[in-house]
């Protein structure tokens, strides 16, 4: 029964070209070569493995207000290339081989006596449809502020941030994206990070068509990598998973009962199917943007976006969820 509760693949040896601008003004540029099979790299930001890519990245600070904790959040854009698959045309811009994912990586970095934890989660987080990762900035920051890490890409073919029109069609390709961010990520960690940190449970979230995009990546795999222990779905266009895993990863679902893009019957399917521990959460007002955009239910949105990572890897996995005055839980299993 479900509860309710209302208060009310082969390593080689990739080239990194790297330019970073630090926490201070200084810029730097190196070319460096690294191999997964030895050292982490923490000096450069590198590429994965699947299949050999190259990475081009640039990193700012971000202009988001700092959090209550003394620390920074830190931004970092990587660029990573897939050749294996393509991109769709996009106004002038013509079809061709192979995708190029620009990412922002966010993490918390401290000031003074404030360690970061060792060892921290993984978000790979993917947007909607046409929709800029800007929308997103308050809640990956929230996230980022908690010592969770988070990656963003824009989608080639979905992505607003890329010139020519959108093209919905490319959302097959995305769960493979997701993918094989998240084994690049792992494989190499970006400048600043390390692979023991990137060693934390994993997860895939997205809203809207990205929504769809994590659960397929979560539950069907369709190309083969890295297993995610939980996916969060916010506002789910449709829902496209056969199995969700083996174990079956956990689900938090999230909608809106007054979304009219993805009306809430549709994350609450989600839910329903899930074979795993699942829980949904409908927030009693709210559009298909105030899921995930800034505004006046974000941090209650956001609080629970962070006991559920960090918690859906223990035993009893993020039972202790609870709603807000305008947000109701349920859960199974």
């Amino acid at each position: 029964m479900p509860h309710q509760c209302r208060v009310s693949r082969t390593a080689r040896r990739p080239i990194a070209v790297v330019c970073i601008v630090g926490l201070s003004a200084a810029s730097s540029c190196a070319t460096t070569t690294s191999s997964p099979s030895k050292h982490p790299q923490t000096a450069a930001v590198n590429t994965t493995t699947r299949p050999t890519p190259g990475a081009r990245s640039t990193a700012v600070r971000s202009t988001a207000p700092a959090p209550t904790v003394a620390s920074h959040i830190v931004s970092i854009v990587v660029v990573y290339h897939d050749a294996t698959r393509s991109t769709p045309a996009r106004g002038a811009t013509a079809a061709h081989a192979g995708r190029d994912l620009r990412t922002v990586v966010r993490w918390r970095t401290p000031i003074g006596d404030h360690p970061l934890r060792d060892v921290r989660p993984l978000v790979i987080f993917a947007p909607g449809f046409a929709t800029s990762l800007a929308s997103y900035a308050t809640m990956l920051n929230d996230l980022a502020a908690r010592d969770i890490i988070v990656a963003a890409p824009v989608f080639p073919g979905e992505g607003a941030d890329i010139a020519g029109a959108p093209v919905q069609t490319d959302l097959n390709q995305e769960p493979c994206d997701i993918e094989f961010l998240a084994r690049a990520m792992r494989s190499l960690p970006p400048s600043g990070l390390s692979r023991q940190t990137l060693s934390g449970p994993l997860f895939f979230a997205g809203h809207s068509d990205g929504a769809t995009a994590a659960l397929d990546a979560t539950g069907n795999r369709p190309c083969n990598g890295p297993a995610a222990v939980a996916v969060i779905a916010l506002s789910v266009r449709w829902v496209p998973w056969r199995v969700l895993g083996n174990p079956p990863a956990s689900l938090f679902a999230l909608t809106g009962d007054h979304d009219t893009v993805n009306p809430s019957e549709r994350t609450t399917s989600a839910w329903r199917n899930a074979p795993g521990p699942a829980w949904l959460a409908t927030v009693i007002g709210a559009s298909h943007e105030a899921i995930a955009f800034d505004g006046p239910y974000r941090a209650a949105i956001d609080e629970l976006l962070e006991s559920f990572v960090l918690n859906a890897a223990t035993p009893n996995s993020a039972r202790s969820l609870i709603g807000s005055h305008d947000i109701v839980i349920r859960r199974r299993n």
